[in-house]
């Protein structure tokens, strides 16, 4: 759900971000580096939060 919510948070503020600089008629770069860069952010935050998840009950099962 957290991956979901990150996604629409993606495309709804660039969304934003693209019409604001439109209208201020501002340069696209920063906003471009940004959006190739957020994938492999997304990737490496997600790897994480799944990792998280998926063993926080893994101590329960090793002995200490």
């Amino acid at each position: 759900m957290l991956l979901f919510l990150e996604a629409i948070v993606l495309i709804v503020g660039s969304w934003y971000w693209f019409v604001m600089n439109r209208k201020k008629e501002a340069s696209q770069a920063f906003l471009v580096v940004v959006l190739l860069l957020f994938p492999f952010l997304y990737f490496v935050c997600g790897r994480t939060y799944a990792d998280y998840t998926h063993s926080q009950g893994l101590h329960l099962l090793l002995p200490e």
